[in-house]
């Protein structure tokens, strides 16, 4: 798209008369070289034990535009390591490549899921995977790392593994049933729940959890439930769910709402 910019330009001129105002405009073609974009990625690492695969691994990125950019974006990976497939979710995850459009002087959100094939197992290490983002001669990557551990339980607090994630409209609202489970070698107590990086009572209506001071003894597990109000977000809306421990840990995961 052509970008255009108007000025206009006000001059004051002294005469014998007195002041005099005169008003004029001026436009002309914004250089092209202005127009740009950025990729953002949240979080930037993430670290995992070995022994949690098959569970998938989620990132969210965030396309914002620089001077009014909003053209097409071909979104793709590179690096992704051997046993994992990388999806981009737009609603759903099922694409290896996205085209989105970034809106002008604004920003676009999505996921890139990165799902383990069967019996994956990545080795102990440290894994960079790139993210690109190509729009004609304009070509922007953003680097993500996994930080594979190895299995270590005698130094482990607590390790808090979601093992499904499910959600049901009810009526005016989302219920979504998490199962998760503590395979650490200690209690994991749950301290508040964040619904995209905010707490349920600064939404309006506000966020209902059954969560907070939930205690899973090691090797136990529970059932807590998030209630969603379906006016907050539209269907097939992707939100993250974010669990905090008193053990200062944090255990995340992404979901569509039906």
């Amino acid at each position: 798209m052509i970008k255009y910019s108007w000025v206009a330009v006000i001059l004051l001129t002294l005469t014998s008369a007195g002041l005099i105002l005169s008003v004029g405009y001026w436009s002309g073609l914004i250089n092209p070289s202005f127009l740009d974009f950025e990729i953002l990625v949240t979080p930037s690492s993430r670290e995992m034990y070995s022994d949690e695969f098959p569970f998938s691994i989620s990132f969210k990125i965030t396309l914002r535009s620089i001077n009014g950019f909003d053209n097409l974006v071909e979104m793709s990976t590179e690096n992704v390591p051997s046993g994992l497939t990388a999806y981009f979710e737009w609603p759903y995850p099922g694409t290896s490549t996205l085209t989105v459009t970034c809106p002008a002087d604004g920003e676009i959100s999505f996921f890139l899921w990165l799902i383990p094939e069967e019996q994956c197992s990545l080795e102990a290490g440290i894994y960079t995977v790139t993210i690109h983002g190509i729009s004609g001669s304009l070509s922007r990557s953003k680097n993500v790392t996994l930080h594979i551990l190895e299995e270590s339980q005698d130094t482990r607090l607590e390790k808090l593994v979601i093992v499904s994630v499910y959600a049901v409209k009810e009526d005016s609202q989302w219920n979504v049933t998490m199962k998760v489970k503590n395979t650490g070698a200690t209690n994991a107590t749950i301290e508040y729940v964040h619904v995209n990086g905010k707490p349920g009572n600064e939404f309006n209506p506000a966020i209902e959890e059954d969560a907070s001071g939930v205690t899973i003894p090691g090797g136990s597990e529970a059932n807590i439930h998030i209630y969603i109000p379906t006016s907050l977000f539209e269907q097939l809306t992707t939100v993250e769910i974010k669990l905090h421990t008193y053990a200062s840990l944090d255990y995340m995961q992404i979901i569509t709402l039906p």
